[in-house]
């Protein structure tokens, strides 16, 4: 919940820090900076007005033209040839061109021409308007009036001043103070903080409830999780990653009910699986120390067997363990696959006969593969052992199959037994997994030799799989990739 509540102190942290870089940004822009942005947008308007008169010398609509621009553009225009000629003149009142002389003319050119063709002459203006009379005065000296200071703005561009008839394009525009304007801009920026504070916390609480509220419920309802009763029926999000994660919750919990479920019946498999050895075995010494008649070799092989089966029990549990724990290193040789694979066959061909299973050996082509012999013979019994318990078939063929892919070698164990539905496939290499109950057992095994095997084959680093299908039986295989030169599988 700490974690969530910083959750929720950031988001509206977050929320007010960015109303507040955008309500700084805007004073800027719009109070600070405000008449710079005026000033600087007029100069560049100024630029274009002259430019669009220089591609227009020539045509027989030039007057127009300008008197179109002055007029839209609240500005004075004079046109003059070099020779004093007036082309054309547009004008406002008080337009300070109108009183400049040909030889001030001359001066505004020549500083054109010396800075490569246009030149901006700023100045200040003072500008005095009487009280009540809203009229327009230059240097007066009247103290009943109020006095602003202007830009006085001139730009000169002599066109073709490298030619015998240059001609030259002032524009002249005055750029008033905006105090008024920015007081007022002020007095409305004061309204729009507060409104932009009252949005950023009704934001900020719509936000919490719509991203962190779902999180604190898929919070609390996850503290049921290691008890497998979370079943995020309360949860509603409107955005996919709370749903997701939500959704991942509600399949941990099926998982983990599963596993606890599976972990039982294993405990319930393995204490029957071990309790039946030690009956027999508690029951045959008995036997023998009871009645001398029963001291015989037969019941003596009978306690052996029983003692080796518990063994192997105990020694699958305890491979388990230290695979999972990777406390067991592998010693790897360089082996013949075919002698691997035969030698494996030999040693289950005559249990197979004797209860009626056709068991065969395919082998494509003998290649050395670099492996713990030992830990992948492991491997095979269990996938065989698997094959011959969950059968449930009176005649079971199985078929032990080397092959080789442009990966590597593939070796398959391919039964044509019951097989089991696509669902089980990922579940049966879980420890704590055990298929139906209803298959019958021919041959001894502890039940876990499937996840035994997935931690061998992981520790080689191979690719393994299982495929079944009802009624066509199942493959569980596992590739050996190809050796580098080295002698090292790739």
């Amino acid at each position: 919940m700490k974690i969530l509540s910083k959750m929720r102190n950031q988001l509206i942290l977050y929320v007010f820090a960015f109303i507040a870089v955008l309500l700084i940004f805007i004073y800027l822009f719009q109070v600070v900076f405000l008449q710079d942005f005026y000033s600087e947008s007029q100069k560049d308007n100024m630029v274009q007005i002259s430019d669009s008169i220089v591609s227009k010398i020539g045509d027989n609509d030039l007057e127009s033209f300008i008197v179109n621009q002055a007029r839209n553009n609240n500005v004075c225009i004079r046109v003059i040839s070099m020779q004093n000629n007036e082309i054309s003149a547009s004008s406002i009142v008080g337009c300070s061109l109108n009183s400049l002389d040909s030889t001030e003319i001359r001066d505004y050119a020549q500083q054109a021409i010396d800075n490569g063709g246009s030149f901006l002459d700023e100045s200040t203006q003072s500008v005095i308007i009487k009280v009540g009379s809203f009229q327009s005065y230059v240097n007066n000296d009247n103290t009943d009036v109020i006095i602003n200071d202007i830009n006085n703005l001139t730009y000169t561009t002599v066109d073709g001043f490298d030619t015998d008839n240059p001609v030259i394009i002032m524009v002249n525009a005055q750029i008033t103070p905006v105090n008024s304007t920015v007081d007022t801009l002020r007095s409305q920026f004061v309204f729009i903080a507060l409104i932009a504070i009252i949005i950023a916390i009704v934001l900020a609480i719509a936000l919490s409830n719509k991203f962190i509220k779902p999180l604190e419920v898929i919070n609390n309802e996850a503290e049921n999780l290691p008890s497998g009763n979370y079943d995020g029926t309360r949860v509603k999000a409107s955005y996919e990653e709370a749903v997701s994660l939500n959704n991942t919750l509600v399949e941990s919990s099926l998982m983990i009910q599963a596993a606890d479920k599976a972990k039982t019946d294993l405990i319930g498999n393995v204490s029957h699986d071990l309790r039946t050895p030690l009956t027999m075995i508690a029951g045959y010494s008995e036997m023998m120390r009871d009645l001398p008649g029963e001291n015989n070799k037969e019941n003596a092989q009978i306690i052996i067997d029983e003692s080796k089966r518990l063994s192997f029990l105990v020694s699958d549990l305890l491979d388990l363990s230290k695979l999972q724990d990777k406390n067991i290193k592998l010693y790897t040789t360089r082996v013949s696959i075919k002698e691997l694979l035969t030698r494996v066959y030999k040693q289950y061909r005559g249990y197979c006969n004797s209860k009626g299973i056709e068991l065969k050996l395919e082998i494509e082509k003998d290649m050395l593969v670099e492996l713990d012999s030992k830990r992948i013979n492991q491997v095979l019994y269990n996938f065989i052992n698997n094959a011959i318990n969950y059968g449930d078939k009176k005649k079971l063929k199985i078929v032990i199959k080397q092959t080789l892919t442009s990966k590597g070698c593939l070796v398959e164990v391919i039964d044509d037994g019951k097989g089991m539905e696509e669902s089980k496939l990922k579940l049966i290499w879980d420890r704590y997994y055990k298929i139906s109950e209803e298959h019958k057992r021919v041959s001894s095994g502890s039940g876990i030799g499937l996840a035994i095997s997935k931690e061998i084959l992981e520790l080689h680093k191979f690719e393994y799989g299982a495929k079944s299908e009802i009624n066509k039986g199942s493959k569980f295989y596992f590739l050996i990739p190809k050796m580098e030169k080295n002698g090292e599988n790739k």
